[in-house]
């Protein structure tokens, strides 16, 4: 049965006035003004208010152009700019929390799950401040991304990979989900034509740019030169390397990159040698653990790229309470970091929550191996 025709007259009430409570909450924090508005989406958000989408054409900022193209839209409707970001990204915060529930309901067929699913990420405090005080647009690519884990949960791979190249057009860390998609690969969940998708996607998505005189070299350049920008091992990341401060930090990101692959490569390699046919529930943790792994185990890392991670197991967390540590580890850490981004108040080291990120990831491993032989059990 669909969840639309599973929820009741109570659920819809509850989840109307949930929504409501969730955006008077970030009403309150629509004044606050961040740094990453202040140097970067503020003035993007002026040019193409004053030069139109003739500004598309240049570049001038290192997102990617899908951006850039609702924030023109915006810019044409209102010169508030502060306002039109918050509430561009806090409705992106509706999505993600749509397809919460949708991959919980897939999972558990539970109308009190998919719900609970709903209010735990719509509320949760970073994914709140992320849109509502820092303006930053995380929600879109995570909303991509839980819409691809939900169509994988289906055994839709066509739909989920399409998903994906939508997150990918949006943002780079997108690939933090690489690892799993490697493994459905793997598994003969997604067929070899499907991954042509992400640069077919991502390559039309530039088409308009281009049409504004943007040259192709610019437009397909866009995630290198991001990975270009900042030299850091770690920008206040809970990731392993925030444990490190190397004077020179380019060999040590080679390394981290290349020790990374070798992680996933491991994992391919113990996938096909132990191949199963994934249930949702194995879908769902896989994702989350896919997450949490490769963001800590990747160097550049920013403290906003274990979002993804922290939607995921907050919503295993409502299908599985007994992980729900994992979830708490997650947030406990994002909360801190981005206070500390916020305030740089913070009384603890950051360096701690490097440990709290490893434990969670390390449960949803576990999590992860459970239900693969969960998984093999039921085939025999």
């Amino acid at each position: 049965m669909k969840l639309t025709r599973a929820l009741r007259r109570e659920d819809v009430l509850f989840l109307v006035l949930l929504t409501a409570l969730g955006f008077w909450a970030r009403s309150a924090l629509f004044g606050m003004v961040s740094q990453d508005y202040m140097y970067f989406l503020g003035p993007w958000y002026d040019t193409l208010r004053d030069e139109g989408f003739s500004a598309l054409g240049r570049q001038f900022g290192d997102y990617s152009p899908l951006y850039y193209y609702l924030l023109a839209i915006l810019a044409k409707l209102s010169p508030d700019s502060l306002l039109c970001i918050k509430l561009l990204s806090c409705a992106a915060d509706v999505v993600l929390a749509l397809y919460a529930m949708r991959i919980a309901w897939a999972v558990s067929q539970s109308r009190t799950r998919a719900c609970l699913a709903y209010a735990l990420v719509f509320l949760l405090p970073q994914i709140v401040f992320n849109s509502a005080a820092w303006a930053q647009c995380d929600a879109m690519y995570a909303a991509a991304l839980a819409a691809c884990v939900y169509y994988f949960t289906q055994g839709k791979d066509a739909a989920g990979m399409l998903a994906y190249s939508v997150a990918f057009a949006f943002k780079l860390q997108a690939i933090l989900l690489g690892p799993f998609l490697l493994i459905l690969f793997v598994l003969r969940r997604i067929r070899v034509r499907t991954f042509f998708l992400v640069p077919a996607v991502y390559v039309l998505t530039c088409v308009p740019a281009w049409l504004c005189g943007r040259s192709w070299k610019s437009l397909l350049s866009t995630y290198f030169q991001q990975t270009q920008t900042y030299g850091s091992v770690s920008m206040n990341a809970p990731s392993l390397y925030l444990l490190f401060s190397p004077y020179d930090t380019k060999p040590v990101i080679r390394a981290g990159v290349l020790l990374c692959a070798g992680v996933v490569l491991c994992a391919a390699y113990l996938a096909l040698k132990n191949p199963v046919r994934p249930s949702p529930r194995l879908v769902l943790v896989l994702a989350a653990a896919s997450a949490a792994c490769t963001a800590w185990l990747l160097p550049g890392m920013h403290e906003r790229y274990f979002y993804v991670a922290e939607v995921l197991a907050a919503v295993w967390a409502v299908v599985r309470p007994r992980s729900a540590p994992a979830a708490v580890l997650l947030c406990t850490s994002a909360v801190y970091t981005y206070a500390n981004y916020f305030w740089s108040e913070g009384r603890l080291p950051t360096q701690i929550f490097v440990f709290f990120v490893l434990a969670a990831a390390l449960w949803l491993l576990r999590d992860v191996w459970r239900e693969w032989r969960a998984a093999q059990n039921s085939e025999t």
